[in-house]
C-alpha cells in the first residue's frame, strides 16, 4: 500500500502586470493561484496477519505553487482641479449694462475722475 504525507504547504504569490491595451482602472484575473506542496511518498508492506512488516520512503517531491496572475489596465489619470477643464466664459453683457471698472481703488468711481493741474 502507498501513502503520501504532506510536509509543507507553500503559498502562492499574487503577480500584477500592467497591460496598456486594457481600459484604465480595470483588472482581469488571468490565472487563479493554487498552493504548492512538499510531499513524501511511502510504501508499506504487510504480513499475512495484517501487521506492518516494513515501510519505506519512495520519494520526496516538490510541487511548485501556481501564482495568481492579475492583469491591470493603466492607472486612472487624475487631473488636478481646474486642469483639463475649459475656463468659464465671462458673463454676457446685457444692453445698457456698463462694463465693470478696471481694477483699482474699489471706492473710486471711474465716472468721477477729475483732472488735477499742477502749476
Amino acid at each position: 500500500m502507498q501513502k503520501s504525507l504532506v510536509d509543507q504547504v507553500i503559498d502562492f504569490n499574487e503577480i500584477r502586470e500592467t497591460k496598456d491595451d486594457m481600459e484604465p482602472g480595470t483588472t482581469k484575473v488571468e490565472q487563479n493561484g493554487s498552493p504548492g506542496y512538499i510531499v513524501r511518498s511511502f510504501r508499506t508492506f504487510y504480513n499475512n496477519d495484517g501487521s506492518v512488516a516494513r515501510s519505506e520512503q519512495l520519494a520526496r517531491d516538490y510541487y511548485r505553487p501556481l501564482h495568481k496572475l492579475i492583469y491591470e489596465g493603466p492607472p486612472l489619470r487624475e487631473t488636478p482641479p481646474g486642469e483639463g477643464e475649459e475656463p468659464p466664459e465671462p458673463p454676457a453683457l446685457t444692453p445698457g449694462q456698463p462694463e465693470e471698472p478696471e481694477a483699482g481703488n474699489p471706492n473710486e468711481d471711474p465716472a468721477e475722475e477729475t483732472e488735477v493741474q499742477h502749476n
